[in-house]
């Protein structure tokens, strides 16, 4: 990966990197320092660190991804959220909800 430390540059650890692709710590570490060269996760790892594919394995192109930014934490949660079932999905969804309800008084994005 020829951008190989840029999670750390963003303050994102190894271990983050891997919970959000579904990989070990280990698979992330052999990726960054070049054990392991062309991964099929570098699109997944990219899309975490808010990169472009092209600029993560090659420096290549555009760095940023024309998605949405997340902050480190959001990303967390989305990849946690991922790895529910669909009941649990359900009743993530109706206490954030209910949560967000109670903070700004009305939903937003529903």
């Amino acid at each position: 990966m020829e951008k190989n430390k840029e999670g750390t540059e963003q303050g994102v650890s190894q271990a983050q990197v891997a919970l959000f692709v579904g990989v070990s710590q280990g698979s992330i570490a052999q990726i960054e320092d070049g054990t392991t060269k062309r991964s099929v996760h570098i699109p997944k790892i990219a899309e975490f660190l808010g990169v472009t594919p092209s600029w993560l394995e090659y420096g290549d192109g555009e760095k940023q991804s024309s998605g949405i930014n997340l902050e480190t934490d959001e990303k967390a949660l989305i990849s946690n959220f991922r790895r529910l079932n669909a009941e649990d999905k359900k009743a993530v969804s109706k206490i954030v909800k209910a949560l967000s309800l109670d903070t700004y008084g009305s939903q937003k994005d529903a």
